[in-house]
């Protein structure tokens, strides 16, 4: 199968079971949010923080790394396999056991169960590292995109009748426990190992260069990522980091949904071309095009519309999160195209420059989150910081194209100039409106903001040779017609 056709069927199935997934995501969070209360979803939210950082010690680089290494043998496998299992039982135990301190830090009791009951995620997720990236090697898109849309689906409907049945904060617990378990049981049944007593390193050590410095980087990828959860859980209280996880977590809808349908197929379809980095920059600039072309705009509207989104899905319990969630917004035009870096670094095997930038990123995040926390002192705060070092971190594109592609960051800035000029039109055109229609009708509102945003983004492409109205409209009629 040609490049692009690899390329295009991963996007396909990955994009089937994210944008599926997300209208389902959605409705599930929609109902939830209605039945729970914000301080919940901030308990669930912290202590996800933690499993995810025993997360990274439990995984260590490996499952990129057999991506990126085709000519490991079967048996080497088995012994990469038996490995993870006995890392995932220690770390089981350990976070268990920390279930305790983390209780005592947040002054939380809730905390303690809660934890002990998600390292079991820990345990089971140890079988899926190596059967999971030899699924993800072999490029079964659509089994991964079956597999993820059927588990949200069914532990999506089991956390809503537990929560209609009282369950409360549990009703949460049971559908990350019970469906991070499901998925990585599916992939041990897809791609079954064996399991050794005795381990040989040797099969480790050929993959430790690269997947040292993929740990690493997630490492402090992870403090970059999660901070803000961290220090606003202990500084400030549950109420407001639940606030802020849903504001975050709506966010991240267009950033997710938009780069990683991309994202989990880009490196093992360029990995055949690692030895090219001038023919990996061009695919990369095509991707960069398309991506802000999405995600610039998109910032823009939910900048605009966060407090019509925000009460029509979750509710006026949530009065809260609609200020965090406007300045949150700014920002997702850079996440969504600064999202798909790490799989460059991955694909062209430079781990180790990963793992500089990461940490550059992480110190960075810290100095941000601190002013907004302690100088500011707000959630609003914290927001803006938060926003403010996204736009900071921006000199990892520079770097990029010098260190990995040997060539000038002017083709980037020309892939992206549509999508930020477009959504410079969009705000001007869309500021008075935004006034205009403030106290009105939530529903008819955000129907006539999003139906007018829509035009706006077309004629601007239009008029800057991105997209023909003229040619759509006539491709539209045509099949219209043929119906």
């Amino acid at each position: 199968m040609s490049l692009r056709r690899e390329f295009v069927s991963g996007v396909f199935y990955t994009a089937i079971s994210k944008y599926a997934g997300i209208i389902i995501g959605i409705v599930i969070s929609a109902i939830l949010s209605r039945l729970l209360a914000p301080k919940d979803f901030g308990v669930l939210g912290l202590s996800g923080v933690f499993i995810s950082f025993f997360g990274i010690f439990s995984e260590l680089g490996i499952g990129t790394a057999i991506v990126q290494r085709k000519d490991l043998n079967k048996e080497e496998l088995n012994n990469i396999f038996s490995f993870t299992v006995y890392q995932g039982l220690i770390l089981a135990v350990l976070f268990f056991l920390s279930s305790y301190i983390f209780a005592d830090i947040y002054h939380s009791e809730i905390l303690r169960p809660i934890c002990q009951v998600m390292s079991l995620n820990l345990f089971f997720g140890s079988f899926s590292i190596v059967s999971g990236a030899l699924i993800t090697r072999e490029k079964r898109f659509r089994f991964l995109a079956v597999r993820n849309l059927t588990i949200q689906v069914v532990f999506g409907v089991i956390s809503i009748i537990a929560a209609l049945l009282g369950a409360g904060l549990w009703a949460l617990v049971i559908s990350g426990v019970g469906g991070g378990i499901a998925s990585s049981l599916v992939n041990y049944i897809t791609k079954p190992l064996k399991f050794h007593i005795k381990i040989d390193s040797r099969p480790l050590r050929s993959i430790a260069s690269y997947s040292f410095y993929q740990f690493a980087f997630g490492t402090t990828n992870f403090f970059y990522r999660n901070l803000d959860n961290l220090l606003i859980g202990k500084y400030l209280n549950m109420t407001e980091l639940g606030y802020y996880q849903k504001s975050y977590s709506l966010m991240l809808q267009p950033v997710d949904n938009l780069t990683r349908v991309v994202s989990p197929v880009l490196q093992p379809v360029l990995a055949d071309y690692q030895n090219n980095p001038t023919f990996i920059e061009e695919k990369y600039n095509k991707l960069l095009k398309s991506l802000s072309i999405f995600g610039f705009p998109i910032s823009v509207i939910l900048l605009l519309n966060a407090k019509e989104i925000i009460l029509i899905l979750f509710g006026h319990q949530w009065v809260g999160a609609i200020l965090p969630f406007q300045i949150l917004a700014v920002s997702i035009g850079f996440q969504v195209i600064m999202s798909t870096t790490g799989s460059i670094f991955q694909v062209l095997n430079n781990t180790r420059l990963l793992f500089w930038v990461g940490l550059s990123n992480t110190i960075i995040c810290i100095a941000c989150l601190l002013i907004g926390l302690f100088v500011i002192g707000t959630l609003e705060g914290v927001s803006l910081m938060f926003t403010l070092m996204n736009f900071l971190i921006c000199y990892n594109w520079p770097l990029m194209y010098h260190k990995l592609f040997h060539s000038s960051i002017r083709s980037f800035w020309k892939a992206i100039k549509p999508g930020i000029l477009a959504s410079l039109f969009l705000l001007i055109f869309c500021l008075p409106l935004y006034f205009y229609l403030l106290d009105s009708n939530l529903i008819l509102s955000l129907t006539i903001k999003l139906i007018y945003s829509v035009c706006i983004i077309l004629l601007s492409y239009h008029f800057m040779h991105i997209l023909n109205i003229t040619e759509l409209y006539k491709k539209i009629r045509a099949k219209i017609i043929r119906r």
